[in-house]
């Protein structure tokens, strides 16, 4: 085991946060390393060598919000649940609402642009999706609030 920690602690380069960075190969922005012939993400072996066992079921998170990071000090074990309220605290929301997500359809101003011809009453659903470029569906579930948000929080 002690070899592991030293070919391990080979691949860290400390930056001046503290992050111990992992050097070696990335994947999905986490830092993966073999270890008796089976490869295993940096940071959750870095905890088990360097802290202790890691719970059935539990993740290890990262306080620095650093994927790469394998310092010990910033890491500690959690659920799945605290991992996605760090993530959305931080800032770090995979699900892109509204027009930040890359598939939408429509803009925030065109969204407040529906609401504004359906609240005159004038045009059908219908109509309107027609000139949006959307389904009727869209437009009922915008009215409704219930598919399409310029500011959701967790």
């Amino acid at each position: 085991m002690e070899n592991s920690i030293k070919r391990f602690l080979s691949k860290v380069e400390i930056d001046g946060s503290g992050c111990w960075l992992w050097t070696a190969y990335l994947n999905d922005g986490y830092g993966m390393f073999s270890i008796a012939n089976k490869m295993r993400r940096a940071h959750r072996l870095s905890y088990e060598m360097l802290v202790g066992e890691i719970p059935d079921g539990m993740l290890v998170l990262h306080s620095c919000h650093t994927k790469h990071c394998v310092n010990p000090n910033h890491l500690r074990v959690g659920t799945q649940l605290e991992n996605m309220r760090d993530m959305f605290d931080a800032g770090r929301n995979p699900v892109m609402h509204g027009d930040r997500n890359p598939a939408a359809k429509l803009t925030a101003n065109q969204v407040d642009e529906i609401r504004r011809i359906a609240s005159a009453g004038n045009h059908s659903q219908r109509e309107i999706a027609k000139k949006f470029g959307v389904v009727q569906g869209t437009v009922s579930r915008i009215l409704l609030g219930d598919g399409w948000n310029k500011d959701v929080r967790l």
